[in-house]
């Protein structure tokens, strides 16, 4: 049964603030099972980096697989990657066996971008003149 203990997103709240400091996040457990991040703001244009047209607009995400990352470009996309390498830095692993309906992870991890009641605020550089 997947588990993630408050010590272990503590830690990914840390590394996040850490790695990224010009990102604002809200790293929380839901149910002690899954570790939702969401990116407030920051000067990373998620937006306007996404690719992929076959999955239209989305702002929530499961990133433990590369067709996700796939999805964007640039600065973004490196974004994305620290991001869940630091999200799955807390002894995660999966066994599952899908043919069997055998699910066993450490913990689920769901990325998001800004929430629905409150948009990611995409902070301007200003460039020195």
């Amino acid at each position: 049964m997947a588990y993630i203990s408050s010590e272990k997103v503590k830690e990914i709240r840390n590394s996040l603030k850490k790695e990224l400091p010009n990102l604002k996040f809200s790293v929380r457990t839901e149910n002690y099972s899954k570790v939702i991040i969401t990116v407030k703001s920051g000067d990373v244009d998620f937006f306007s980096e996404y690719k992929s047209e076959s999955r239209g607009y989305f702002t929530s995400w499961h990133i433990n697989s590369d067709s996700v990352i796939n999805d964007f470009t640039g600065s973004a996309k490196e974004t994305i990657k620290k991001i869940s390498k630091i999200a799955y830095s807390q002894g995660w692993y999966d066994e599952s066996d899908s043919m069997t309906d055998y699910f066993n992870t450490a913990y689920y991890v769901v990325f998001n971008i800004g929430k629905m009641d409150n948009f990611y605020a995409l902070n301007q550089v200003k460039k020195a003149s």
